[in-house]
């Protein structure tokens, strides 16, 4: 069996974790195609029951794969940058590239 969810934050990791240890995988629906779904079957409304609804259905509309999580380290890394942006926009104001 394979659960669907959208990569929102970091919780998809620890949904991930129980799905295994009881057996089953997850797949990440990406965002954008989640909404285009999204606004195909609801309009422009949006709560977690019609995201629930959608995502059960998500199987027969996109190709689901088991997660490959990366390696912890590898999330460690994400998080760091991701915080440290964070960081320096809201110190400094946006960061130039």
């Amino acid at each position: 069996m394979v659960a669907a969810a959208e990569p929102t934050s970091m919780t998809w990791l620890g949904l991930h974790v129980t799905l295994q240890r009881a057996g089953c995988d997850l797949s990440l629906v990406g965002l954008r195609p989640s909404a285009r779904l999204r606004g195909a079957i609801s309009g422009k409304h949006e709560s977690d029951v019609i995201d629930a609804d959608m995502l059960s259905m998500a199987a027969h509309v996109f190709t689901l794969a088991p997660l490959a999580p990366p390696d912890p380290a590898h999330l460690a890394l994400r998080r760091a940058v991701v915080r440290a942006g964070s960081w320096s926009s809201t110190a400094t104001g946006p960061v130039a590239g």
